[in-house]
């Protein structure tokens, strides 16, 4: 029997390249490499990985270094870059990438952990035609949740195909057509958003997934004022204020990121 992984790359995918920005994530990047390093063992052909620190600390230089030596083999590199902005550290991981027409990008997050099959999932949705694989992410810890955070978490995130958000910790797309579109643009939020955004309007499929959601970190501080961790703030606040009422519009589900 044909493993979705093969049979994605027998449809004109064999290899991909996966992006990891980071900026001071040495407590969370060993579990993210960790969990990549698995889901590039699924695949059956040549994977790239590139780790791009964006002005990091040593701290997680180091934990970088390691994961490459533990995890990874030449295909496997870190990039630095002094940026701070999260589009720019994802064009950075894919600038100097080898690709051609059949060549899958994605990228996720430090402070994630994918599945043992996210990247033959995206593979296997790319055979079957998308040009962009949008996926869902889990949060990692809910046992400390109220009863009122878990019930608008779940009135408010869709866990179904067709979903409507973008996360940058789940995302994928065709390498003609992240180029053809100009890539990643150097933004410090939203630029899943934006490049999705142009990719649709370019005319590519996107495919709005459930399948392999990502997990990814609950903490509520992030870098920037939206994406996943303004969105659980909102919901925070929103829980805090109205211990469970019908009160919701003021929670924007597109800031998913």
């Amino acid at each position: 029997m044909t493993s979705p992984a093969s049979s994605a790359i027998t449809s004109g995918v064999p290899c991909a390249v996966v992006v990891v920005p980071a900026h001071d994530e040495s407590l969370v990047l060993p579990d993210c490499l960790a969990a990549l390093a698995r889901a590039v063992r699924r695949v059956d052909g040549p994977v790239d990985v590139v780790i791009v620190l964006d002005d990091c600390d040593e701290a997680t230089a180091m934990a970088a270094r390691a994961g490459v030596a533990a995890h990874g083999d030449t295909r496997w590199r870190v990039r630095h870059i002094d940026s701070r902005t999260v589009g720019a550290a994802r064009a950075a991981g894919f600038a100097h990438a080898a690709w051609d027409d059949r060549t899958w990008f994605a990228t996720t997050d430090a402070d994630s952990r994918v599945g043992d099959d996210w990247l033959t999932t995206h593979l296997a949705l790319a055979a079957a035609g998308a040009d962009v694989v949008a996926g869902l992410v889990e949060p990692d810890d809910r046992q400390h949740w109220s009863t009122t955070m878990t019930e608008l978490y779940e009135a408010h995130y869709r866990r179904v195909d067709g979903h409507g958000h973008v996360h940058g910790a789940n995302l994928g797309f065709r390498a003609s057509v992240y180029h053809r579109i100009g890539g990643f643009r150097s933004m410090a939020l939203d630029e899943d958003v934006d490049l999705v955004s142009r990719a649709s309007l370019s005319g590519a499929v996107v495919a709005r997934t459930a399948l392999a959601p990502v997990l990814t970190s609950v903490r509520e501080s992030g870098r920037t004022a939206g994406g996943f961790a303004g969105f659980m703030r909102d919901l925070r606040q929103l829980a805090d204020v109205t211990d469970g009422t019908d009160d919701t519009d003021v929670i924007a589900e597109q800031r998913t990121a």
